[in-house]
């Protein structure tokens, strides 16, 4: 995944059933492990300059994942909407996505 501005979120009708669908498809189809210490598991929002040159004045958001207090995983620009990362983090903490599923969801939540 490209870390630069075309990760702009495109609004697309997206909704809690599509995630939930993507998370179920990742952990099934995976041989990954279960995942006991869900509730371990945080993210947070990041803000840092537009890496491409085109949008360097820009700021955008992504995601961290921790569990506990290590970095696991982390997305850095998905978008430069703030609400729309911070909507995305909720939907992944309500439905359980782990550092093992976290670039799938959301990249198909790009798409």
């Amino acid at each position: 995944m490209s870390k630069i501005c075309s990760f702009q979120i495109r609004e697309k009708g997206y909704n809690e059933k599509s995630i939930k669908e993507v998370v179920a498809f990742m952990q099934e189809s995976s041989s990954a492990e279960e995942n006991p210490f869900a509730e371990e598991i945080s993210f947070q929002l990041t803000q840092r300059s537009c890496m491409a040159e085109e949008c360097e004045e820009n700021i955008v958001y992504g995601m961290a994942l921790y569990r506990g207090t290590a970095l696991e995983g982390e997305v850095a620009d998905i978008s430069s909407h703030r609400s729309v990362v911070e909507r995305l983090m909720e939907l992944c903490r309500r439905n359980g996505v782990t550092e093992t599923t976290l670039f799938d969801v959301v990249e198909d939540f790009l798409d």
